[in-house]
Parts: structure tokens; sequence; C-alpha cells
């Protein structure tokens, strides 16, 4: 087919270029956009008189500042989050070859216990978002004061998570 038709070459890397810049521009649109929240919501928390009016250009450029610290922060929990339930799935893989109820039972406990762990590690993952993005730590620095705070405050974090999750 591509030997025949150089049209079709053509159009083919034209398609995959498209679709590679587009799915660039969405993934900094997200990552710019997230941090760019955090920013913008400091700003209203700060202000003691009236609300101030956030420009979405202003909000847009200062979250694109932090792109790579909160694309590798939300990388890290997807993969995290990956490898749990990776983990927690095994079972049912294994339940499917050996045909054993102690299968059901080990993918349950599993995942009562990985679902939790995934809705800590993506809290913590939020904190280091903000700790990164308004007192302008590093990534490790900004992790280990995610962690901290998440310590301090596990019962509240993980009753709004759950209430969150439930809500949506």
């Amino acid at each position: 087919l591509f030997s025949q038709n150089i049209i079709v070459i053509l159009n083919s890397i034209t398609i995959i270029i498209l679709i590679v810049a587009l799915a660039v521009a969405i993934i900094w649109l997200a990552i710019s956009s997230q941090a760019a929240i955090v920013k913008a919501t400091k700003k209203l928390l700060n202000s003691k008189k009236k609300i101030q009016s956030l420009e979405f250009r202003e909000s847009l450029s200062e979250g694109s500042k932090k792109f790579w610290p909160v694309l590798l922060l939300n990388i890290l929990i997807r993969f995290l989050i990956t490898i749990a339930f990776f983990i927690s799935s095994l079972p049912l893989l294994l339940m499917i070859i050996s045909d054993s109820y102690f299968f059901v039972i080990l993918y349950t406990i599993l995942f009562v216990i990985f679902v939790p762990v995934a809705l800590s590690l993506s809290l913590i993952v939020k904190y280091a978002i903000s700790y990164c993005i308004l007192e302008d730590e590093p990534f490790i620095k900004a992790l280990e004061k995610g962690y901290d705070l998440f310590k301090k405050n596990w019962l509240i974090s993980l009753e709004v998570g759950v209430l969150l999750f439930l809500i949506t």
C-alpha cells in the first residue's frame, strides 16, 4: 500500500504528527491547568478585601512555570496506582488458571488493602503538587512535605477522599 502511492505515505505521516501534537497540547493544558488552579486558589484565599478577578492567561502562565514537576508527580502517581492494582488483580488471573476459591478471597483482601493505599498515595501527591507550586519546593522535598501533611491529617484526608469518591 505504501510502496505504490506517495500521497498515502504523506497523509499517514501528517495524521500521525497531528495526533501527537494534539496529545502534547492536551497534556500541557491539563498539567498547566492543574497548577493554575492551585495558584489561583491561593490568590483567592489570600485576598482580604473583595474577590479578585483572575485572568485565565495569567493563571495559565503561572501554572505552566511548574509544568515539569507537576507532570512528574502525576506520572509517579499513575505509575504507583497502576502497580498497586496490577498486584491486586494477579489473584484473578491465577483464579482463571486454577479455579480455586482461595484466589477470590486473596483478591478481595488485596483489593480492600490497595484501594485505601491508592487513595492515600493520590492525596499525598496532591499535597506535594500544592507544596511544589505554592512554596516552590523541589520535587523530592515536596513529596516529603506532602507525606508529612498526610501523616498529620490522615483521617481527615481519607474521609474527604472517600466522600469525594462517593460524590463523583
